[in-house]
C-alpha cells in the first residue's frame, strides 16, 4: 500500500469525521474502495480489506453524494484508527448507553439536557421529535438489545461503538425499523442477527450503513436476516451461521467501476429445482483489461460448480460480457456472485436464487363413465387423465386403486390416480365408474 504522510492522513481523518457526521455532501479519501448502485448485494470479508491487501486509488478522491440508498464499507486502517475522536458536539436531546440493557427500557439509556446527562424517561425514538432529530450511541463495552418488534420515531444518527443484537434467537419474525438515515458500525460495534427471520428496516430511501474498518455483523447465517432500505432487500446473510453477510447498493469511489449482473436482472429469484441457472455479467466504466471472477454458493457456504463458462477471466472493456450456467444440486438457497477488479477497486455483484418447488400439480377429474356388467368396468387407463400440468415441469400419472367392486351388476367404482411432480407434491383425482345394469336377459 502507498504510505500516506502525516498531513495527508489528518486532512483526510478530518474531512472524512466531518462528513459523515454532519451530512456533508462530499468527502475525500485516498483508501475508500465503496462499492455501486447497480446491483443488490456485495459480499465484504474483513482480510479482503485488510491492510495488506488494500487497493488505494488516489485518482479517485471525490465522492458526491446524491443521497441515494447506499451501504459504505471503510475499509483503510490508515483513515481509522485507534485513537478517539471527538467528531461532533452533543446535542440536546441525543441518546447514550449507561450500560447493557434493552433498547425500549429508559433505563438503558441517558439524556443530554444541553450541558449534562440525565437519566432518561424514554427510550430513543420512544416519541415524535422535532429536528434535529436526537442522536443514538451505544457505547464501547455495551450490549443493546431488541428482541421484539420495534419501530421508532425519527431519530439523528445511530452510531453502533458497541454491540446491537437484534431478536430473540428464535425461529419467530423480528422487524426493527429505525427511522434514521445513518446507521454508523465503528470499528468495535457489532451488528448481531440473533435469529432465523430477523428483519432491519430503514424507511427511508436516503438511508446509509457506514461500517467503519473492525465493525462486524454477526449471528445467525439465513437467508431470511435481511436489511431493508426504503422497501429494498440490500443485505442478506450468504454462510451458514458463518457470520458473513453480503451487502449491495454501495457506491463506487469516484463512481468508475460498476459489476453488472445483467441475466437475471434483479432479485429475488425462485428457481425450480432440476433446472439450470443461466447468468450474464460485465462491467460499467471507462476501465479495461478488468479481471472477472464468478463464484456460486449455497447456504452452507460450498462452493457449487460451475456447468458451462469460464469461471475468471479478462475483460477488454464495457461492451464484452461473460456468461456461464450452473444446475443446483438440491432445494436451497443460492447466491452468485461477480467480482470484478481493477488495479484500483474491487466492486462485486450478486444474485440469490431460491430453489424450491412447494406447489401441488393440476388435473382435472377424468369424465365418469357407465357399463352394463362388472365384466364391462375398463383396466385403469393413466391417460383418461389428459390435464395435467405443473409450474415446474410435467407431472407423472400412476393408477392407485379402485374401491370395492360391487358384488351385483348395480354399483359404483371410485377409481383414484395420482398426479406427482417430482419434487414432493401430488394431488389425487378420481373417475367415477357407474355399473347399472338396464338389459333384459
Amino acid at each position: 500500500m502507498k504510505k500516506i504522510t502525516f498531513l495527508k492522513l489528518y486532512s483526510l481523518i478530518c474531512i472524512f469525521l466531518i462528513s459523515s457526521y454532519t451530512n456533508a455532501d462530499v468527502f475525500y479519501t485516498s483508501s475508500l474502495p465503496t462499492y455501486n448502485l447497480q446491483y443488490k448485494i456485495i459480499s465484504f470479508f474483513v482480510d479482503l480489506f485488510s491492510e495488506n491487501t488494500m487497493k488505494q486509488n488516489d485518482d479517485a478522491k471525490k465522492y458526491s453524494n446524491t443521497k441515494s440508498s447506499k451501504l459504505y464499507h471503510v475499509t483503510s486502517s490508515n483513515l481509522l484508527t485507534s485513537t478517539t475522536f471527538t467528531v461532533a458536539a452533543d446535542v440536546t436531546g441525543d441518546f447514550r448507553s449507561i450500560g447493557s440493557g434493552d433498547w425500549d427500557d429508559p433505563a438503558s439509556w441517558e439524556v443530554f439536557n444541553g450541558a449534562t446527562w440525565d437519566t432518561a424517561t424514554e427510550y430513543p425514538g420512544e416519541n415524535i421529535k422535532t429536528p434535529p432529530y436526537p442522536n443514538v450511541t451505544i457505547f464501547t463495552g455495551h450490549t443493546i438489545t431488541i428482541d421484539t418488534n420495534l419501530t421508532t420515531e425519527n431519530l439523528g444518527d445511530v452510531i453502533i461503538d458497541g454491540t446491537l443484537i437484534l431478536g430473540d434467537g428464535t425461529s419467530s419474525q423480528h422487524i426493527t425499523t429505525l427511522t434514521t438515515e445513518n446507521l454508523t458500525i465503528s470499528s468495535s460495534g457489532i451488528l448481531s442477527f440473533d435469529g432465523n427471520k430477523v428483519h432491519l428496516t430503514f424507511p427511508s430511501a436516503n438511508a446509509a450503513v457506514l461500517i467503519d474498518n473492525g465493525g462486524t455483523i454477526t449471528g445467525n447465517c439465513t437467508n431470511n436476516d435481511q436489511i431493508i432500505i426504503n422497501g429494498e432487500v440490500y443485505a442478506a446473510c450468504a454462510g451458514g451461521g458463518s457470520g458473513v453477510y453480503s451487502f449491495g447498493e454501495i457506491v463506487t469511489a469516484g463512481g468508475t467501476l460498476k459489476a453488472i449482473i445483467s441475466i437475471p436482472p434483479s432479485d429475488p429469484n425462485t428457481v425450480c429445482p432440476g433446472s439450470t441457472i443461466n447468468f450474464t455479467g460485465g462491467f460499467s466504466g471507462p476501465d479495461t483489461n478488468v479481471n472477472f471472477t464468478w463464484t456460486i454458493t449455497d447456504s452452507s457456504n460450498n462452493i457449487i460448480s460451475q456447468s458451462t463458462g469460464p469461471t475468471s477471466g479478462s475483460l477488454a472493456n464495457e461492451t464484452i460480457t461473460t456468461t456461464g450456467s450452473f444446475l443446483p444440486p438440491s432445494s436451497d438457497d443460492y447466491l452468485l456472485t461477480l467480482e470484478i477488479e481493477s488495479p484500483s477497486i474491487t466492486n462485486i455483484a450478486t444474485r440469490s436464487f431460491n430453489v424450491s418447488d412447494t406447489t401441488n400439480p393440476t388435473a382435472s377429474n377424468p369424465a365418469p363413465i357407465s357399463v352394463q356388467c362388472l365384466a364391462d368396468v375398463p383396466a385403469p387407463d393413466v391417460t383418461v387423465v389428459d390435464d395435467e400440468a405443473d409450474n415446474c415441469g410435467t407431472p407423472t400419472v400412476t393408477f392407485v386403486s379402485d374401491s370395492a367392486s360391487p358384488l351385483v351388476n348395480d354399483g359404483t367404482i371410485t377409481r383414484t390416480y395420482n398426479v406427482n411432480d417430482g419434487n414432493g407434491n401430488s394431488i389425487n383425482v378420481t373417475q367415477t365408474i357407474t355399473i347399472d345394469d338396464t338389459t333384459n336377459p
